[in-house]
């Protein structure tokens, strides 16, 4: 697959498991992992946490990020500080951008913006009884847009998965009378698909979630998910993929996109 940022133009590749996992716990994305979306008190209400579209939905913004691993750590990288400066530097330069905000206004019109609506309602059970919380688990996939004659390289994070968890954060009269009709309600953990809004997005997601695929299927060695032990975390792995290859690759087939490309657009 190939893009157009303005008239520059770059493959998107995956991107590995160890780097993938670097580049998660860079400052700028790991908080995007696991936050805080929605805290209900019984004095105050409910609200949520952070940017929300006009739908009233959690926005679901993508990242981009500048990793030029230290000489010798492909094994697990680290980020040479200065030369990834340099490298956002040269990058911005190339497309035409004033600033950092410029190219990622140019990579979400690329890639989409995504928003999901919150599972409030699933623990509306606790509203009377307890202040509690909602948490967003996000899982991403990550991108390499490489322009290999002009030494241009950099990542875009984007979310493919949400999943939610209710936390108690003070009891109150009553809670212990709603978890015995409800026993499962902290349990419950909603999980989603995010649909990608673009079909740049829709070709670059399929790239990422192949490369996971036959990463799992590697470190499973010719045994399936259901030979693993119970608490393998590769069993959730496992299913998360599976719901994920259903819905980016239907069993009819999609025709080959045109190559896209979006422009860096000025104030």
């Amino acid at each position: 697959m190939k893009i157009k940022l303005n008239a520059v133009e770059f493959d998107v590749l995956p991107v590995p498991r160890q780097l993938r996992a670097a580049l998660l716990q860079q400052p700028s994305i790991r908080p995007g992992i696991l936050r805080e979306v929605y805290v209900h008190t019984r004095a105050e209400g409910g609200k949520t946490i952070g940017p929300t579209s006009p739908q009233g939905g959690v926005m679901l913004p993508n990242g981009l990020s500048f990793f030029v691993p230290k000489a010798g750590s492909a094994d697990a990288p680290e980020i040479a500080e200065g030369p990834s400066k340099k490298m956002s530097e040269r990058f911005i330069e190339a497309v035409g951008a004033r600033d950092m905000r410029e190219l990622q206004d140019a990579v979400h019109r690329l890639f989409g913006a995504s928003q999901r609506a919150l599972p409030i309602n699933d623990f509306a059970a606790l509203n009377p009884v307890a202040d509690w919380r909602l948490l967003m688990g996000t899982d991403f996939a990550v991108l390499q847009l490489v322009n290999a004659a002009r030494n241009l390289s950099a990542f875009v994070i984007v979310p493919a998965q949400v999943g939610f968890v209710a936390t108690v954060t003070e009891e109150g009269e009553g809670l212990p009378e709603v978890m015995a009709t409800k026993p499962g309600l902290l349990q419950n953990q909603p999980g989603f698909i995010i649909p990608p809004s673009t079909q740049p997005g829709e070709s670059a997601r399929r790239i990422a979630l192949e490369q996971r695929v036959r990463e799992l299927a590697a470190a499973l060695d010719g045994r399936t998910p259901a030979e693993l032990p119970a608490d393998d975390p590769r069993q959730s792995e496992s299913q998360r993929l599976s719901v994920e290859w259903a819905m980016l690759f239907p069993r009819t087939g999609a025709q080959r996109p045109q190559q896209p490309a979006a422009s860096v657009r000025r104030a």
